[in-house]
């Protein structure tokens, strides 16, 4: 689904393989963009330099100038950058960046180069089905004691939505779940070291009827609708939890 370089391409190409390609479609639809649409523009890719989606689009590009995220623009001292990019500059998101991260980037991208530049363009590639997730996770972390986000462990997209809904900006607090057997334990490692008034003595369970929390859950869109479910369905075995 990531996708790959033209280069695994022409490699299976040469040894006779058959194949398959299951890029997403928005993923291709980027990989179309950095190829066709930046001709003649030095590439800037925001996104993770080692995920596979990134070192695809990197690929496409025929070597894009800078890759990186927001934090890597910067020096250790905090200065912004000055990078060697000529007069015409494009710049891309990987698919499943949080929108708001990605204009955060553009802005201290230009903070520093814009004035070298005679023409910059800038095309959301960002899958619109994440940003809407990105924007449902956070109005949801907002209203919930707990958050659960379902996905696995080496997803960025899950790794973003547990950042949009993290303490300070969402629910008092976050977990990442890869499937519903771990539900019930992570629930109740949350109530034994939480700060709970209604905790009281230690006798009161989870489960004790006492018990009054609110728990939101959101998903990875890797994620299979069946795990997301089946989690849905373990949180409300919990008493009192709606």
């Amino acid at each position: 689904a990531h996708g790959a370089p033209p280069a695994a391409y022409d490699t299976l190409k040469e040894l006779g393989c058959k194949v398959l390609d299951c890029t997403c479609p928005i993923v291709r639809k980027a990989q179309a963009v950095v190829s066709q649409q930046m001709d003649g523009f030095d590439v800037v890719i925001f996104g993770d330099p080692d995920h596979q989606e990134v070192i695809g689009l990197n690929g496409w590009a025929g070597g894009a100038k800078f890759v990186g995220t927001l934090h890597s623009l910067f020096t250790e001292q905090q200065e912004t950058k000055q990078l060697n990019l000529g007069r015409k500059v494009g710049v891309i998101s990987q698919t499943t960046q949080v929108p708001a991260d990605f204009a955060d980037f553009v802005t201290a991208l230009g903070y520093r180069n814009l004035g070298r530049w005679t023409e910059l363009r800038l095309i959301n590639t960002i899958c619109p089905i994440v940003a809407g997730r990105v924007a449902q996770t956070r109005k949801l972390s907002r209203r919930v004691d707990v958050m659960l986000v379902v996905g696995s462990l080496e997803s960025a997209n899950t790794a973003n939505l547990a950042e949009v809904a993290k303490p300070g900006a969402g629910a008092d607090s976050v977990f990442t779940i890869q499937s519903a057997d771990q539900v019930i334990d992570t629930m109740g490692r949350w109530w034994a070291d939480g700060d709970w008034e209604r905790r009281g003595s230690a006798e009161l369970r989870i489960d004790s009827k006492d018990a009054v929390f609110t728990v939101g859950i959101t998903a990875g869109t890797s994620t299979p609708i069946e795990t997301v479910n089946e989690a849905v369905a373990q949180v409300k075995e919990l008493a009192n939890v709606r």
